[in-house]
């Protein structure tokens, strides 16, 4: 209702509609006939192309001309996997550059909102203590599969003392 009114008040010009099941806007298509553009790749219905095997790949590359060679990737999926366009390009990139192996740290999104955020948040500070007690240390360099999961991450490094880009360089998708 909150959104219906804003529609009708606002001079909005269409809406970008983001994981979202599709059947949701479809009447407010309708009523207030405004562009709506999808990104639900989990899914199926989808308006927005997303190469994420680029993205992953780009994200190596730039961490390795930074001289970041200890990599992280966390990825926050609807369901844990071991393959996927994102992860091949991450793994590309490792073996293009010859790197070392990196950490992977997969936190299966289950919640929304706060509650999302949270897991993330708790799933990142596992990853810090982990890599703070063993004896090669921390990664150089993470990348972050997405600007939402990247506000737990920030938490979690920020509660961990972990400075960045000092300590750590992240890259995220924005």
């Amino acid at each position: 209702d909150h959104l219906k009114r804003d529609l009708r008040n606002d001079g909005f010009k269409g809406l970008i509609h983001i994981g979202v099941e599709p059947e949701w806007s479809k009447p407010l298509e309708k009523e207030f006939h405004l562009p709506f553009a999808r990104w639900s790749p989990d899914v199926g219905e989808t308006d927005v192309e997303y190469d994420a095997h680029r993205f992953a790949r780009e994200s190596v590359a730039y961490l390795a001309a930074k001289g970041r060679t200890k990599l992280a990737y966390l990825r926050t999926p609807a369901r844990k996997s071991k393959r996927s366009p994102d992860l091949d390009g991450f793994w590309d990139e490792i073996r293009a550059r010859n790197l070392p192996k990196p950490d992977i740290v997969q936190v299966v999104r289950t919640a929304v909102g706060a509650r999302q955020e949270a897991e993330i948040q708790k799933g990142m500070a596992r990853a810090i203590r982990d890599w703070q007690s063993r004896a090669r240390g921390m990664p150089d360099g993470l990348v972050v599969d997405d600007d939402v999961s990247m506000r737990g991450v920030a938490c979690a490094l920020l509660a961990a003392g972990v400075k960045a880009p000092d300590e750590l360089m992240v890259v995220t998708l924005a």
